[in-house]
């Protein structure tokens, strides 16, 4: 009797040890895949951010510091995950892109006009999201503070030529098809995202002044052209 009850301890004690070791790895388990979930989500994040410098900049810098940030993740997720052939292949493509961005094999396409004022406002928000990530860098010790002041202000450049270059290219556009009350609305656009910015902008007086010219020239046209209307 006194073996049986032994046994049944020994028993019980091996379930709770089982039952326990099981459970710490389906923790383990658990906290793991958030992590990866976690990891993905921003490597997602990031990577939105590059295809968008990579679509409007002139300049591979930022693009690198981007893709910089998409190797450190993906080797955190090797960490969480080294069975993964995937991410090893990921890793390996992000370490090549690396090179040819330094290199200059691959290059930004520097489009930096748009046709809509939602596509403006898609890359404006995008670039702002991306100025964001960019301070957070700086933050942590990722990226030394001049180059972030630089980056910061090349980000800011860049936002005001995708909404006036666009702005300009939409309303010369609809002056090709006669509609002057659009043209005019783009260019009135145009106008006021200069006078607004705080941003240094080489002849931006003459800018201001020459889209202004191209306004009373549309208001002339249109007033010429209902005298004309109504003299018919």
């Amino acid at each position: 009797m006194t073996t049986l009850i032994v046994l049944l301890a020994i028993f019980i004690t091996a379930s709770i040890i089982v039952s326990g070791v099981m459970y710490s790895r389906q923790q383990a388990l658990a906290y793991r895949q958030s992590q990866l979930k976690s990891l993905k989500q921003k490597y997602e994040e990031i990577n939105s951010l590059f295809q968008v410098i990579m679509r409007v900049d002139d300049s591979a810098n930022i693009a690198i510091s981007l893709n910089h940030a998409m190797i450190e993740i993906a080797q955190s997720m090797i960490k969480m995950d080294r069975k993964s052939e995937e991410l090893r292949i990921l890793l390996d493509n992000l370490k090549q892109r690396e090179r040819d961005l330094k290199t200059g094999a691959i290059l930004p396409q520097a489009q930096k006009t748009v046709t809509s004022d939602a596509a403006i406002g898609a890359i404006q928000r995008s670039l702002s999201e991306c100025l964001q990530k960019l301070q957070r860098f700086k933050l942590r010790g990722s990226l030394p503070v001049p180059l972030y002041e630089e980056y910061s202000h090349h980000l800011r450049e860049m936002a005001l030529d995708v909404e006036v270059g666009s702005q300009l290219q939409m309303a010369e556009s609809l002056v090709a098809q006669n509609d002057k009350a659009g043209a005019e609305k783009h260019f009135k656009h145009a106008r006021e995202a200069l006078k607004r910015t705080r941003l240094e902008i080489p002849n931006k007086n003459d800018q201001i002044r020459d889209i202004s010219d191209k306004i009373k020239n549309l208001m002339r046209d249109g007033e010429t052209q209902n005298r004309s209307q109504e003299t018919q």
